[in-house]
């Protein structure tokens, strides 16, 4: 926010803090170089500052560009004739109307534009083989608008176009000669004119030959292109041809551009002239839909304009090798695996290693289930800076605590929110210009083990029967890369080159799952995760053990009770005051009477015990007590009430980013918390929604936030 202030006798603005003075919203436009009177002072986490510097001495200015409201309008009328089963006429006629500010007169006699399309589709002869005829005819006017694209994502770039300015003339004609055993060949000729400036002359020459142990496919264009200021030959061509032998096949690729784009007025080559050449060959054994290994190995080279001439920029190598080794309903195992070399001539060389490994396993009648997947993956990562915007009260997921109390939004002073009228922050990525090469690693592995199987028997393999364990285990870390060395371990995890890591160990054993019967789950969780941006490197470690038991007594009683203990500790490279080690223990009772399947209604009591290790050493004891109810008179209609009293007991400054994570966004004290939420489905496609939260400390005033929404599924 900004404020008015007088530097002589212009008035400016000051960017300012105090709530107490009339602020205003303030957005800075760049104008270009001493063309400004502002220019960036500082960098927030809310955005950008900037300060008055003078007249002409800066390059921004209080100023926002506005939108005009404008005026789109299409007609299209369609035709079509058949004056014979071999011949089909049809034209296509649009008109636009397109008003690009609707406060505005000027330049209205350029709002209306049309578009016309002329096609005449011939069948010559139908024997053995067909012969067919196709031409086409359109014409765009310069000033017609379409709401969507008309021509091709790739139409600019093969004709040698940077911008379309003026009317379009496209003449066509093309000729097929083909067969029912999947043979043709097309021939197409195209004319492109562009008003005045260009003019072009396209050549499609494609087809595809198959026999029964061989394929050939080609595809190829040549275009010269004229404008006022060069001329351009671009010749383009692949082809692909294949043998299949009774248990194996070979074959080869080759794919080329040739793109000469030459000035007119001194006869020399344009910067935008490129040229290369690549040959492919591969080799398989064994059957593509089943069973197989096909290798294969890629080479080419990359011509750009050097000293006016064309030179040799890079020579490119590449191997690749894809397998389907195991495929039976029991196992499965999957390999890909693809290096690449780059030699530059003016940059360092690169190297690039992507693979996929994938198996999946079942053992002793699906008693033991494992899947296993890893990757390599070479690229960059982003060197991103953010920053946070404020939003409507409940649509972000940040709130921002002034714990300096300087009243600026600093990047450090941004939580996640714990209570939806808290959530106005959105965080934003910014784009970036500056990336680092890496190399990734990520492997997953899923361990099941099921001896449910054995319920029936008895003694031992009926006790075991009773427990099922599951194992999850991810690692996904991404490391600067290094000069003609890739580290391939996975586990890793503690490299001095990680830039990001994404590690889980997650372990659950079950006893009686799913029956509410002494339902017993241990859990053990390890974590690990490292993050790098331009503004910090941050890393968090996070270690759980907990213990859940269910048992269901009677009819109409459930008993729950979890106990964990766990370890979390953040380490910030730059904002020393969110580093924490925090120990938790926590034990959590619960007891519930089922009057129906869905309807009931539950007490519970919780206590924590939370120590930072770090710092100030930190401690809290929460002890926290509460009562739920759930009614569902039907499948259509929820009704949830919860109260909740909570006491805390905190030892340290409340006003730090660690007593917020210990606090989870209460105060010390007496808190209080109660919430409605009621869901009703109106019919078939309406549902309505009616949620409503409200707490209270001993601090602070009551805070109520409620919510309803009216939901159509279509």
């Amino acid at each position: 926010m900004y404020k008015k202030i007088n530097v002589g006798t212009s008035e400016v603005f000051e960017f300012s803090t105090d709530e107490s003075e009339e602020l205003y919203q303030v957005t800075f436009t760049y104008v270009g170089e001493n063309l400004g009177n502002y220019k960036l002072k500082d960098l927030i986490a809310i955005g950008k500052i900037y300060e008055y510097v003078g007249e002409n001495l800066g390059n921004y200015n209080p100023i926002i560009r506005l939108t005009a409201p404008n005026k789109l309008q299409l007609t299209v009328f369609k035709a079509s004739y058949n004056p014979s089963k071999k011949t089909i006429i049809n034209a296509e006629t649009a008109f636009s109307n397109n008003d690009v500010n609707l406060f505005s007169t000027l330049d209205n006699k350029t709002n209306k534009g049309i578009a016309t399309k002329l096609g005449w589709k011939q069948l010559i002869f139908q024997k053995k083989w067909d012969l067919r005829s196709n031409f086409k005819f359109e014409f765009i006017d310069k000033n017609f608008k379409s709401i969507e694209r008309i021509q091709n994502i790739e139409f600019n770039r093969d004709w040698n176009i940077e911008t379309i300015t003026g009317s379009q003339k496209i003449l066509s004609t093309t000729l097929e000669l083909s067969n029912k055993k999947n043979k043709f060949i097309n021939y197409e000729f195209e004319n492109l004119e562009l008003s005045d400036y260009f003019s072009g002359n396209k050549h499609h020459l494609n087809g595809s030959f198959t026999s029964k142990n061989f394929n050939l496919d080609f595809n190829s264009s040549l275009l010269n292109n004229k404008t006022i200021t060069e001329k351009a030959s671009f010749l383009r061509y692949y082809v692909n041809a294949r043998y299949n032998l009774n248990e194996s096949w070979f074959g080869v690729n080759f794919n080329s551009e040739n793109n000469k784009r030459t000035n007119i007025i001194d006869n020399t080559l344009q910067n935008l002239s490129h040229k290369y050449k690549e040959l492919q060959a591969f080799i398989g054994v064994g059957d593509s839909t089943k069973v197989f290994v096909q290798i294969g190995a890629n080479f080419r080279t990359t011509d750009s304009i050097q000293n006016n001439k064309f030179a040799q920029v890079n020579t490119t190598k590449t191997y690749y090798l894809k397998s389907n080794l195991i495929n039976s309903e029991s196992a499965n195992l999957t390999t890909y695996i693809n290096y690449r070399t780059i030699k530059n001539t003016n940059f360092k060389n690169e190297e690039s290693l992507n693979s996929k490994i994938v198996y999946r396993q079942q053992l002793f009648n699906q008693f033991l289930t494992f899947n296993t997947v890893y990757q390599t993956l070479s690229g960059t990562l982003p060197q991103q800076d953010f920053t946070y915007i404020k939003t409507e009260q409940g649509q972000g997921f940040y709130t921002w605590i002034d714990y300096n109390e300087n009243g600026i939004k600093e990047l450090d002073e941004f939580e996640i929110a714990q209570f939806p009228d808290q959530a106005q922050y959105l965080r934003i990525i910014l784009p970036t210009v500056n990336y680092i090469a890496t190399h990734q690693n990520k492997f997953t592995q899923t361990i099941a083990i099921n001896p449910q199987q054995w319920n029936s028997k008895k003694g031992f393999k009926k006790l075991i029967s009773h427990f099922y364990n599951q194992t999850f285990i991810l690692i996904d870390g991404e490391q600067q890369q290094l000069a003609k060395k890739f580290n391939l371990n996975p586990f890793d995890i503690n490299n001095e080159n990680l830039l990001g890591l994404n590690f889980n160990l997650n372990n659950s054993i079950y006893f009686n799952k799913g029956k509410k019967n002494f339902s017993t789950i241990y859990r053990f969780i390890k974590s690990q995760n490292k993050a790098t941006t331009t503004i910090d490197n941050t890393e968090n470690k996070t270690q759980l053990h907990k213990l859940q038991f269910e048992h269901k007594f009677g009819n109409f009683w459930l008993v729950n009770f979890s106990i964990s203990s766990s370890e979390n500790k953040i380490n910030s490279a730059n904002f020393s005051n969110r580093n924490y080690f925090l120990k938790n223990n926590t034990l959590f009772p619960k007891l519930s009477y089922y009057y129906t399947k869905k309807s009931f209604f539950s007490v519970f009591y919780e206590t924590k015990n939370k120590e930072n290790r770090l710092g100030d050493l930190e401690t809290l004891k929460l002890q926290k007590i509460g009562f739920s109810l759930n009614y569902a008179k039907s499948i259509k209609s929820i009704l949830k009430i919860e109260i909740n009293f909570l006491k805390n007991t905190f030892v340290g400054s409340n006003n730090s980013p660690v007593a917020y994570q210990m606090l989870e966004g209460f105060q010390p004290g007496k808190n209080y918390t109660w919430s409605f939420l009621f869901q009703q489905k109106l019919n078939s496609f309406l549902n309505l929604n009616i949620n409503y939260l409200g707490r209270k400390s001993e601090t602070s005033r009551t805070v109520h936030t409620g919510a309803i929404q009216l939901k159509a599924l279509f």
